[in-house]
């Protein structure tokens, strides 16, 4: 039950990304990798991604991809790419911004409650 509504949120998420941000669903392996989902709450838009820090978005993808430098770098410029193309391509309104949080903190909660009952479920052995 719990995986089901986690995956009724990413369905959500990915719907509002595929409306607001196409080109962003492409980049990471999945949406919903720690990496993708710290970037979507803090960013979340094409345009929040244009005019961030370059470093500050490196210093995002860095640690939590434990992939090194050259690979921050070059998923900085994928998003940045994906973020001109969404520009001209995507359709992106203050509510998808909303929902899209929206979503990603509903994910982030049911990710916790997953963790906890796989705890639960390991201590019990």
């Amino acid at each position: 039950m719990l995986m089901d509504n986690r995956s009724a949120y990413v369905n959500k998420l990915q719907g509002e990304l595929h409306m607001a941000f196409p080109q962003y669903l492409g980049i990471f392996s999945k949406v919903t990798t720690n990496t993708s989902l710290t970037l979507l709450e803090t960013y979340t838009s094409p345009d929040a991604f244009i005019e961030a820090d370059k470093q500050e978005i490196v210093d995002v993808i860095k640690p939590t991809a434990r992939f090194g430098l050259t690979y921050a770098n070059n998923k900085y410029h994928a998003i940045i790419q994906a973020a001109h193309e969404a520009q001209a391509f995507g359709y992106i309104i203050d509510s998808n911004i909303r929902r899209i949080r929206l979503y990603i903190s509903f994910i982030r909660k049911y990710d916790v409650k997953v963790q906890s009952k796989l705890t639960l479920l390991s201590h019990r052995k």
